[in-house]
């Protein structure tokens, strides 16, 4: 769990140029006097923040800003030092550029492409692609805000009239080179997917997709042959009832391409989560030209599908309950990787001498996948539930081993996902996807029928992140993956930023599922879930005085983290105009791979100083008043000249009075919220000073009673304080130290010579069963004196029962001898003398073998006790 460091910086508060970066120039008009909004109020994503490394690019007043943190920090450390401006290659000026782009609605979304030259521009129903400027003219003189070269992306199908956006996804396996096309993915409310392929030298390429699908008609689909494109401009549906179940909430792809244990069928999935919770699945998804980020990882992943193709195929031929869908489907997937393995793949060298294969989209199936879902949940979601889903975040099981950098070539990747689902009433669920997804396609004929279910998700974990105070109505918190790893990501929400990480869990369930052991499996999982769970912090918090100032703004922007040497592990949002960060620590395993195998923490005997957030003012306290554009806005011209007059009572004057009084006393209601915080937090920094000038005088009296200050000392006496005392004690603790050493060794030694060398596991273990023949012989050995004492055993009654049989037959047989030798006188009976004499010697011999056995048990028991 990553610890905070600190939260938002000095260069980052007002007045200084970082804050002036995030804040607005002016106060929006507010509603009651601005007139009604339409009802068709956007209520999505607010991803207003996007980087590229330590450059970000930001939407304040609707316009696009864009700055460089690191500089930011740099012209701060500048303005406490003056010396500082020397130590720079050339003096930094305005940091912050103004961006002009041609949009004219409210700007909702930037996203920037995964080669960081494009950045796409969003509102609720358009879509711009602008050329990212280089890095280079946030230093330069140029002044005034910078034109962008931007293309209108697909300006007849993603227009005003038309269903509004929902998700834009740069593909992560079409990011061409400079000169060739990107690819990325828009996602309309209505369930409408196109996947263009745009090129800045074919304007064409931004009016048209390459494919056009409505996911509505495609999951009602039966075969390859059925019209699944999407309907054209102006176009009439009427009702469905998939209208209703398709309305999409978002969408992601399952992973990256650029990690080692990552499913190779990750980068080509495209998770689809509708607002009532069903979840679908395209894949694969792919450009008509793509590519893994290296021609590494492109030998490696398509290695791994062809053991994972060629072990189910080989698999299901030698199952014959294989049904015929599942067959058809590996006949499709061998199909389309023997199509890949055939064609003559294009090397192209990007920058930094990295060699990359470009291969085209396999013909041999449908461009168009089969749409997988929706997928069951276990357990079904209650009909009586009144939220709806917001965000989709999709990660693997992948090992995260970051010094892991190559492995063998026939490496078996699991397959299992980890589906996270956001809800608007502040509740993250995250499923288990055991199965995996994989390519799939619709058949060539509606004659083949696909029966195969959809593999189902499993309810892992419900975290509830915003209690029942902190419930807001118009809320849709969206995820921010981490920079440190997939299995941990970011949730923004009106509540504030967290952190949460799923690592934990989900690396013992992956070692669990790759090397299954013996035993129940589902007591296996449930004891993986109640050891592990999900570790969950808020590095960012915010309250609703924080949000009240502006309630007019878009709410929070969706946060970005970030690594850098200079700023740290950093984590920034803007609320109402304001920026918000924290710097966090970086994990456990970043330490060892940092500082090596002689890592040792470091050992801090201090306590621990919690950090607090810097007190940043409410923007109540410097934002203009809403009076005068109250009287531009709604008092006429003609009556304006009445406001320097004497009052007089009409039915206007009542009515402006009634609007200056709301505008008033919610400006007045706002002052008094943010000067009563500062009383607040005033107090309670009073507090906070008295209880820590209380524990100032413990620790003193503490430190005078260990160095002798409050001691009383007679005038004969020595007066030692301070550090001397402070020796004197320790070279006191030295010596008693080094005086128990010296006895502990001379008592060890004493040991070793009485009880010899140490004993090895074969003595140990006869030893042992020494002990246990001792307990059933009813013989028990004490080792401070050498006794010997019988217990009452079955064992010990048995040989005393031995014992007393033998003294009966010594009698017997002296009876028997006297007998015998008086029958013989008399005549009347005669035994055999060598007879006599062969039978007592048998028993004598018996008695004596029994007597030695007995008594060379008890000296081995005797001897034992002696030497332990």
């Amino acid at each position: 769990m990553p610890k905070v460091l600190a939260y938002t910086p000095d260069w980052l508060s007002r007045p200084t140029p970082g804050f002036k970066a995030f804040a607005s120039k002016g106060k929006i008009p507010s509603q009651q006097f601005r007139g009604p909004q339409s009802s068709n109020q956007y209520r999505g994503a607010h991803r207003i923040i996007a980087r590229r490394g330590t450059e970000v690019f930001v939407v304040v007043d609707n316009e696009i800003r864009w700055t460089d943190l690191v500089l930011l920090k740099e012209v701060k450390e500048s303005e406490d030092d003056p010396e500082a401006f020397y130590k720079v290659l050339r003096p930094l000026k305005t940091k912050t550029s103004i961006l002009k782009s041609p949009t004219s609605g409210q700007i909702t979304q930037l996203v920037i492409s995964p080669g960081e030259d494009y950045l796409a521009i969003l509102t609720p129903n358009t879509i711009h692609l602008a050329i990212l400027p280089h890095s280079s003219l946030l230093t330069s003189d140029i002044t005034g805000p910078l034109k962008l070269k931007t293309f209108h992306l697909g300006p007849t199908t993603h227009v005003v009239e038309e269903s509004s956006l929902v998700s834009v996804l740069w593909h992560p396996l079409g990011n061409m080179s400079e000169t060739a096309s990107r690819a990325l993915v828009t996602i309309t409310e209505d369930a409408t997917l196109r996947l263009w392929e745009v090129n800045r030298d074919d304007r064409f390429s931004f009016s048209n997709p390459t494919l056009a699908v409505d996911l509505k008609k495609l999951s009602n689909a039966t075969s390859a042959e059925d019209d699944v494109s999407a309907s054209s401009y102006g176009t009439s549906n009427g009702f469905s009832a998939d209208h209703v179940d398709m309305e999409v909430a978002s969408a992601c792809f399952g992973g990256t391409g650029k990690r080692y244990e990552e499913n190779p069928w990750a980068a080509m999935t495209l998770w689809i989560n509708m607002t009532g919770g069903d979840v679908y699945a395209l894949c694969p998804l792919l450009p008509s030209r793509w590519q893994w980020s290296s021609q590494y990882w492109t030998s490696q992943h398509l290695h791994s599908l062809v053991l994972d193709i060629a072990s189910k195929e080989f698999a299901s031929s030698d199952d014959r309950e294989t049904q015929e869908s599942d067959q058809l489907i590996y006949e499709q997937q061998i199909s389309w990787l023997e199509d890949i393995e055939d064609q003559e793949p294009v090397f192209v060298e990007m920058p930094g001498f990295e060699e990359v294969q470009y291969f085209s989209r396999p013909s041999s199936v449908n461009a168009i996948p089969r749409l997988q879902g929706p997928f069951p949940m276990k357990p079904l979601l209650s009909d009586d539930y009144d939220y709806e889903f917001t965000d989709i975040y999709v990660t693997g099981l992948g090992s995260d081993n970051p010094g892991e950098e190559h492995g063998p070539a026939d490496r078996d990747v699991n397959q299992a996902n980890i589906v996270s689902l956001l809800t608007n009433s502040g509740e993250l669920q995250v499923f288990l996807n055991l199965e995996g997804v994989e390519a799939q396609w619709l058949p060539t004929s509606s004659r083949y029928i696909i029966s195969r279910l959809s593999p189902s998700l499993i309810l892992f974990e419900t975290v509830r992140f915003r209690s029942d105070l902190e419930s807001l109505e118009e809320s849709h918190p969206t995820f921010t993956p981490d920079v440190h790893s997939p299995a941990s990501f970011f949730i923004t929400d009106e509540a504030g930023v967290f952190w949460v990480s799923v690592g934990s869990w989900a690396e013992a369930l992956r070692v669990e599922l790759d090397a299954p052991q013996e035993g129940d499996i589902k007591s296996r999982f449930r004891s993986v879930y109640e050891r592990c769970q999900t570790i969950f912090e808020r590095p960012i918090q915010l309250t609703r005085e924080q949000l009240r100032p502006n309630p007019h703004s878009s709410g929070i922007a969706t946060c970005v983290a970030l690594k850098d040497s200079d700023i740290g592990y950093f984590v920034l949002t803007v609320v109402n105009s304001q920026p918000y960060a924290a710097v966090l620590e970086g994990s456990y395993d970043e330490l060892l791979l940092e500082e090596g195998n002689n890592y040792e923490p470091e050992l801090n005997f201090a306590p621990p100083i919690q950090p607090r957030p810097i007190y940043q003012p409410p923007q109540t306290f410097w934002e203009p008043s809403d009076l005068p554009l109250f009287l531009e806005s709604r008092v006429h011209r003609n009556h304006r000249r009445y406001l320097k007059e004497e009052v007089k009572l009409s039915e206007v004057t009542l009515g402006y009075f009634g609007e200056v009084h709301g505008i008033v006393s919610r400006e007045s209601e706002a002052l008094g919220h943010a000067a009563s915080d500062l009383f607040r937090r005033c107090e309670r920094l009073q507090d906070e000073l008295r209880a820590q000038i209380q524990k100032s005088r413990e620790l003193a009296a503490r430190i005078d009673g260990i160095t002798g200050d409050n001691e009383e000392f007679s005038n004969s006496e020595e007066r030692v304080v301070g550090n001397e005392k402070i020796k004197s004690r320790l070279e006191a603790a030295t010596k008693n130290q080094a005086n128990l050493s010296s006895r502990y060794e001379r008592f060890k030694e004493k040991l070793a010579r009485v009880g010899g060398k140490e004993l090895s596991e074969k003595e140990i273990a006869w030893g042992e069963e020494l002990d246990e023949m001792s307990r059933k012989f009813g013989v028990s050995l004490d080792n401070r004196n050498g006794t010997q004492e019988q217990e009452k055993t079955v064992l010990g009654q048995r040989f005393r029962e031995v014992e007393q049989l033998k003294e009966e037959l010594k009698r017997q047989m002296r009876v028997s001898e006297e007998v015998s030798e008086g029958v013989s006188e008399n005549g009347d009976v005669q035994i055999p003398s060598e007879l006599r004499r062969t039978r007592v010697a048998h028993v004598m011999e018996l008695l004596d073998r029994q007597n030695a056995m007995v008594e060379g048990t008890l000296g081995r028991l005797n001897r034992l006790s002696l030497s332990s």
